[in-house]
């Protein structure tokens, strides 16, 4: 009787040990991914002009430290903004909150990968503050819901990101931001990146582009001179023109470039 029941315990132990090492596999027990690791609290354009290359600014906050020369923030654009294959790291500051904060420059330059769909730049995070004798890395945000709490991460005009040149709506021109800890680099799609669809708060859909700009190739010329008409903030379709000496109208195909 003894031995029988030692043989069941020791089987149930056995099956026991099996469904937690199951439970493990599967991701039971891994950290619970509901509270996002960075918020986006806003994006800033110097410029909203469509094509225009100008400042950009996210406030963000970030539940997580990131080790200075190790930590990395992610940010991932739409493919409708222009994104150089190349930025120089003194044309990103960061810029941090709480009593160690200060404003300073990646360690080293991002990595950028440009997929089809949308572009990852890798940004190493490195001495916040090189006005402190002692390393300072990006601390986890200070509580609280005012602007006091957010981190400031700024691509400089000379970074020549552009503005996209088509018409802008909540699923295109978006710029997410994440850390390594929320994920890798992926080439993701508006599809699946907008943020409705999106699971982690770190991410952000925005519409940029307000100001549209039309411009005449060549501007003069005898009669016959094929111009070409170019407008930037549209979708693709057409314009109509009013010649000034006898106002007649004419379409004119227009594509947004």
């Amino acid at each position: 009787m003894n031995t029988k029941i030692g043989t069941s315990f020791g089987l149930a132990m056995l099956l026991a040990i099996g469904v937690i090492a199951a439970m493990l596999a599967f991701g039971f027990f891994s950290p619970s991914k509901a509270t996002a690791d960075v918020d986006v609290e806003d994006i800033t354009l110097s410029s909203a002009t469509a094509g225009a290359s100008g400042q950009i600014q996210i406030a963000f906050t970030t539940d997580t430290r990131l080790v200075a020369g190790s930590g990395q923030l992610i940010v991932t654009f739409d493919a409708t903004w222009g994104v150089p294959s190349t930025i120089a790291k003194e044309h990103i500051t960061i810029t941090t909150s709480g009593s160690t904060g200060g404003t300073s420059n990646p360690t080293l330059d991002p990595t950028i990968v440009i997929g089809a769909n949308s572009t990852v730049v890798t940004i190493t995070v490195g001495d916040t503050n090189p006005s402190r004798a002692d390393t300072q890395s990006l601390e986890a945000s200070v509580s609280g819901t005012d602007a006091t709490s957010d981190h400031y991460l700024t691509f400089s005009p000379l970074a020549a990101i552009t503005n996209p040149t088509s018409e802008a709506t909540h699923l295109t021109s978006w710029i997410a931001l994440h850390t390594t800890a929320d994920g890798t680099n992926t080439d993701v799609t508006p599809a699946t990146s907008a943020h409705m669809t999106l699971a982690a708060s770190s991410y952000t859909s925005w519409a940029a582009v307000s100001t549209r700009t039309i411009t005449i190739s060549p501007t003069s010329g005898v009669n016959g001179t094929s111009i070409t008409a170019t407008g930037k903030g549209y979708v693709t379709g057409s314009l109509t023109a009013w010649i000034d000496t006898d106002s007649t109208a004419l379409s004119i195909p227009v594509k947004s470039s």
